[in-house]
């Protein structure tokens, strides 16, 4: 465990304090919050194999069924 120390202007820390802002729970989240959408979307591929792991063992097991292409008039001919 790391102890760190802040400095703030009175008024704001009165203000974060009175919230539950400067809690070492709050301040953790806030930091961890801040981790992921600073670096985990850029970084890491967790995000999306976790999202993979969700569909169904059987998803798309006969293959991709879409309807034939429709023919359209050409709009730029």
């Amino acid at each position: 465990m790391t102890t760190i120390t802040i400095t703030l202007p009175d008024d704001l820390a009165q203000q974060a304090k009175e919230k539950g802002l400067l809690s070492s729970t709050a301040i953790e989240t806030y930091v961890r919050d801040r981790l992921q959408e600073t670096h985990g979307n850029s970084t890491s591929w967790d995000t999306l194999f976790a999202a993979l792991d969700q569909f169904p063992a059987d998803f798309m097991a006969d293959g991709r069924n879409q309807p034939e292409i429709q023919e359209r008039e050409n709009l730029f001919a």
